[in-house]
């Protein structure tokens, strides 16, 4: 059996939509109940409760904002969770130093990444993405873009990496565009 059809979350702006592979998402809530947090980094602004749990969020609409042209989200938010045991070994240990650093009270096996509320879970046929071509692979690749398609809007939608994502929203600071 092959499997053609992928859940994705679809972020959505104006200009184009950004992809977000749903496995790496265990769930989401809204951010309501959250708290500001004092932090050097411009992402890593609040603390959402999640259940009994603190969470440290990052907020990833403001870096695709500040990074792609892309005009202002909507002025709701969503956080989507993740469980930190889907990252890489490497990167799982700099996220738990980096929560650990920022916050004790906050839960060391999640994060929550804070989104447009302009978002919905799609299933996707996974061969109407397109890697990117080589001379540009490196380029994209170092902002967590691993490759596109083309809506039936015609809208050009970016396939992305929730973990590439997050270490480029705490190490990129230029637009991509």
């Amino acid at each position: 059996m092959t499997l053609n059809n992928c859940n994705f979350l679809i972020i959505h702006y104006s200009e184009f939509d950004f992809l977000l592979n749903r496995n790496q998402i265990t769930g989401s809530v809204s951010n309501i109940e959250s708290s500001s947090l004092d932090s050097d980094n411009p992402y890593i602004n609040e603390i959402i409760n999640y259940g009994d749990k603190k969470l440290i969020s990052i907020d990833l609409d403001l870096f695709l904002r500040n990074i792609f042209p892309v005009k202002d989200g909507s002025a709701a938010k969503l956080s989507v969770i993740a469980d930190i045991s889907v990252f890489s070994g490497k990167n799982r240990e700099i996220i738990t130093e980096i929560i650990k650093v920022t916050s004790e009270s906050c839960d060391r096996k999640y994060i929550s990444f804070s989104l447009s509320s302009q978002s919905e879970i799609k299933k996707i046929d996974i061969f109407s993405l397109k890697l990117f071509p080589l001379i540009f692979r490196k380029f994209y690749h170092q902002y967590g873009l691993l490759g596109c398609r083309f809506s039936e809007e015609g809208k050009i939608q970016y396939y992305t990496d929730i973990e590439n994502l997050f270490f480029n929203a705490l190490l990129k600071k230029e637009r991509i565009m």
